[in-house]
Order: structure tokens, then C-alpha cells, then sequence
């Protein structure tokens, strides 16, 4: 699996009955990140570059990877949440659709069940609007600041994966109407470094 990056598994944070688990997928041809949240806690966070490769053999590395990542879940209380597609992209539709069928594939042949969360609607969810990409990301820095500074999130896909995870993971305990809280506004300058790595 080359350089691809599979965050240590707090095993005693999983291990919880009746403590709901979600798998975040945030799909992409080039590194597909994800995220595991659990109990509202984020348990671990990695991902799957996809750059390496092309065609059948891409498609291939991202199902295995996918699959390992299904096998760290609990075998109760387990759920996966994957960002649906963007039907308004004009770009790659065909190759993400293959991405997003073998993630589906492979979610499919565990039984656990999934939800498909659309961009907009996560986004909604968690920010109280849809944001352009750089922005959803200072947002998400802004909001869960516990989360990213005890996080080395390698890439932007892992970051939107832990969104994806806590939006799933919110929705399966019945709480993703509660209102967005107020955050105070930190400065662009400060936030870009942790993007930059």
C-alpha cells in the first residue's frame, strides 16, 4: 500500500456497546481520505493516494485500502458515511463515478450499513452553508480547533473525511439538527500553515 496512510486505532475507544461508530470516506482519484468517529470522538484519520496508479489498478488499490479501513470498525453500532458525488462537476464525472463504485462495493460486502451525505448537505450540516473548498477549510479549522491541533491531518481529503464521519455519526445519534455554534474568527495567516502540510 505504498505511502498510504493508516492512522493508529484506539481499539479501547471502539470497543464500546452501544456507542455508535462511523467510517468517513471523502472519495477522490488521488488520495481518498478517511476518518473514523466514534462516540463523537475522532478515533483515527488516514489516507489512500491513488496518484501512483491509473486505471483498473487504481481502482484496485483504492477497493483494498477501503476494505482495510472497513476492517478496523466494530463489529456492533457501525455505520459509513461517503461523500455522494457533485452531479455539477464537469470533471472526471466518469473515473469518480468507478471511484465511488468500488468504495461502494466494498462497503456493500461487509453489511454495514451506508449513507451517501452530498457535499452541500454536510457542509450545511456542520458550517450552516455550502463554502468554497479553501474556505470549508478554514471554517472546519475554526469549528473543531480540539480536533485539528491534536491531528496531523496530511491533506485537505482527511480533514473533509472527519467532517463526513462526525456529519454521519451526528445523524445516526439523531442530533445533526442542533444550531451551528458561534466561533470567533481567527485570521487566514494563521490557519494556512496547517493546510501547507
Amino acid at each position: 500500500m505504498g505511502r498510504d496512510i493508516y492512522g493508529p486505532v484506539h481499539l479501547g475507544l471502539l470497543e464500546r456497546p452501544g456507542v455508535k461508530t462511523v467510517l468517513g470516506i471523502d472519495p477522490s482519484l488521488t488520495c481518498t481520505g478517511l476518518a473514523i468517529v466514534s462516540g463523537g470522538q475522532l478515533i483515527s484519520v488516514g489516507l489512500i493516494y491513488g496518484a501512483d496508479y491509473r486505471g483498473a489498478e487504481r481502482l484496485a488499490h483504492i477497493y483494498d485500502g477501503v476494505t482495510e479501513w472497513l476492517r478496523r470498525l466494530p463489529a456492533f453500532d457501525a455505520s459509513v458515511a461517503i461523500e455522494g458525488y457533485a452531479f455539477g462537476s464537469i470533471y472526471g464525472r466518469e473515473v469518480m463515478g468507478e471511484v465511488g463504485g468500488v468504495i461502494r462495493l466494498a462497503v456493500h460486502r461487509t453489511g454495514l450499513p451506508c449513507v451517501d451525505l452530498a457535499p452541500a448537505s454536510w457542509q450545511a450540516q456542520l458550517l450552516g452553508k455550502p463554502t468554497a473548498k479553501l474556505m470549508r477549510g478554514f471554517e472546519l479549522m475554526q469549528r473543531y480547533p480540539d480536533v485539528i491541533n491534536q491531528t496531523e491531518f496530511d491533506a485537505f481529503d482527511a480533514l473533509e473525511a472527519f467532517a463526513i464521519a462526525l456529519a454521519g455519526w451526528q445523524r445516526a445519534e439523531g442530533i445533526f439538527t442542533a444550531p451551528v455554534p458561534k466561533v470567533k474568527k481567527r485570521k487566514v495567516s494563521e490557519l494556512i500553515p496547517k493546510l501547507a502540510q
